[in-house]
């Protein structure tokens, strides 16, 4: 028996192995098993997508700069690796005018 993977790497040696054992008769079955293949694998990822989908994961695909508007007298403003996490314990005020 031939492993999936096999077949759907190397098509045509499998192709040459059915004829060179005169089996051309199977051939068309090469096409249908990669067919198949595909249509199940395609199942496969719709199904973990549903899943992820499902479960409400969070998976950012893009990075965004924050940007922050505060008084000069608010000095250490800095932010953390994330948008939502603000270290304001970290931040003070200074005297007005200095």
């Amino acid at each position: 028996m031939l492993d999936i993977r096999f077949i759907r790497e190397n098509p045509e040696l499998v192709r040459e192995n059915i004829k060179k054992k005169f089996q051309d008769a199977k051939l068309p079955l090469v096409d249908e098993v990669l067919e198949l293949d595909e249509k199940k694998r395609a199942a496969m990822v719709r199904d973990v997508l549903t899943r992820i989908t499902d479960a409400a994961v969070y998976i950012p695909v893009s990075y965004s700069r924050t940007k922050a508007v505060y008084s000069n007298r608010i000095k250490d403003v800095s932010f953390a690796v994330t948008q939502y996490e603000i270290p304001f314990e970290k931040m003070s005020f200074t005297e007005a005018g200095k």
